[in-house]
């Protein structure tokens, strides 16, 4: 795996513990499921969210995402944790992913075409775990 696999590996287990600790059911899928890290299940209602995982390892004003994140057409149970690994703390962004399909940027650059969500403009999501269907945890 390259480093870059281990700090998205990372940010999924990470996620994954949170859900745990908020009563969440988690399942970080395999690898190859495409658009969706973790199914979750919120054991008081039953009501299942797909999430995909966005890390980076230092804080950066940014996540890329795929293309697919502005094209496709986002069902209300889908959504993206953004993922800040920092030296002394973690910072989550829990976005519904039709936001983060309006405020994905598409960038072209010497030939290649970049997608990224701008933390700024999704700032608003931070540490948003009730967005999932349950309080939070204090």
């Amino acid at each position: 795996m390259t480093k870059g696999q281990l700090t998205g590996l990372a940010g999924t287990h990470l996620v994954a513990a949170q859900l745990a600790l908020r009563g969440f059911n988690p399942v970080v899928t395999s690898r190859n499921m495409k658009g969706t890290d973790i199914l979750v299940e919120n054991v008081d209602d039953g009501r299942t969210s797909s999430i995909q995982v966005k890390t980076n390892r230092r804080t950066f004003s940014f996540w890329l995402v795929g293309e697919s994140s502005k094209r496709n057409v986002q069902p209300r149970n889908r959504f993206y944790v953004l993922v800040n690994i920092r030296t002394t703390e973690v910072e989550y962004y829990v976005v519904p992913a039709r936001v983060v399909r309006a405020k994905t940027i598409r960038e072209v650059r010497r030939r290649s075409t970049w997608y990224s969500v701008d933390r700024a403009k999704v700032a608003e999501y931070k540490d948003r775990w009730s967005l999932l269907g349950r309080p939070e945890v204090r």
